[in-house]
């Protein structure tokens, strides 16, 4: 068996189990930023929950917007 078709077979096998892993993702990460914010705002008695959302989103878009940089920087030397 070559290599190419080595990388074919695990990029199938990849693709095959990429929609349910970001769906289990996902739902895993929605119900821990439900429950960390219940715990902040109720024990720590923080009366500021826009900003705790409003931080959430730009940590969120910061860390995808950097994921998506590394992921096109991988591609770029890929092709190169």
């Amino acid at each position: 068996m070559t290599w190419g078709r080595l990388c074919g077979a695990a990029e199938r096998h990849y693709v095959k189990w990429r929609g349910p892993l970001v769906a289990l993702f996902y739902g895993v990460t929605s119900a821990a930023m439900a429950f960390i914010n219940k715990a902040v705002l109720s024990t720590y008695d923080f009366n500021y929950p826009f900003l705790i959302m409003t931080l959430q989103v730009i940590i969120t878009s910061v860390v995808l917007h950097s994921l998506l940089i590394m992921t096109l920087q991988v591609i770029i030397t890929s092709v190169v």
